[in-house]
């Protein structure tokens, strides 16, 4: 759906936001990982409802891992 058209919901839902495996966590930089979690965090995170996730398969880098969780902190 996007995050643009399910914002309108944080505060009264809690989100499982997941960062995009298949292309921001497997193909990205570590600066755009940085940026998906940045805006999943500004659009959804409202009143503790947001969970956050990232899968990180054997084609995810340790760079995009650190900045994953160095995002969510």
């Amino acid at each position: 759906m996007g995050l643009e058209k399910v914002a309108p919901f944080a505060g009264k839902l809690t989100f499982w936001g997941e960062v995009d495996r298949q292309q921001v966590l497997a193909f990205g930089m570590p600066a755009d990982v940085r940026e998906a979690v940045r805006k999943m965090k500004k659009l959804l995170f409202r009143n503790g409802g947001l969970i956050g996730q990232g899968v990180a398969g054997v084609d995810v880098s340790l760079q995009n891992i650190r900045a994953m969780l160095d995002a969510w902190n």
